[in-house]
């Protein structure tokens, strides 16, 4: 049997399950917001871990937890674009051209990606997985967004010295 059978996870558990989500999806934000170590000036990006862990721990449910995710996302989409344009106006023409690329490829993947997700979400049964689902996306989101800030990070302090 698969780690996610019907079987390894009986109906009487199914009430709970919402509850201890939000409580492990509350708590993983906040605690991967405060992984990396204390850097020198406060990172803007970490009020968005903030808001959506702040909001999950007020959700009423699974609707609830899914507009938290949403509203996450869309501030990590909003901050990615920011970043990108920031990045590009000080980057040189060729450097730029290459970012540009980059990001074409990274929206492609992310496209794939959000499919997969949503075919293997799909063959799960329960409304827990629609939860995971919108945290998994939020996360590749998120991840691109960070990755960009701290090579924008890093060319403004080696700009600096």
């Amino acid at each position: 049997m698969g780690r996610w059978s019907r079987s390894a996870c009986p109906r009487s558990r199914a009430p709970a399950a919402p509850a201890l989500l939000a409580l492990a999806l509350a708590t993983g934000v906040a605690v991967a917001a405060g992984l990396a170590p204390a850097p020198v000036r406060a990172d803007p990006r970490a009020a968005i871990d903030e808001q959506t862990a702040a909001c999950l721990e007020q959700a009423l449910g699974t609707a609830g937890m899914l507009a938290c995710l949403a509203e996450g996302a869309l501030a990590w989409e909003r901050d990615l674009e920011r970043t990108l344009s920031a990045l590009s106006r000080r980057l040189p023409p060729e450097e730029r051209a290459l970012l540009e690329t980059s990001q074409r490829h990274w929206q492609s993947w992310r496209e794939a990606q959000f499919r997969w997700l949503q075919a293997a979400y799909g063959l799960l049964d329960g409304s827990l997985y629609r939860v995971l689902h919108a945290s998994d996306r939020l996360e590749l989101v998120r991840a691109r967004a960070r990755a960009l800030a701290d090579l924008q990070r890093l060319l403004e302090e080696e700009r600096t010295q």
